[in-house]
């Protein structure tokens, strides 16, 4: 969960990161 915050900080700069966001988020869900 901390590292959605800083994902989502970082997606909002660069569009690619949030691809690795949803992959992190997927993996988190599990």
């Amino acid at each position: 969960m901390r590292c959605q915050k800083m994902c989502v900080d970082n997606t909002k700069d660069i569009e690619e990161e949030k691809i690795v966001s949803v992959i992190f988020n997927y993996f988190s869900n599990r």
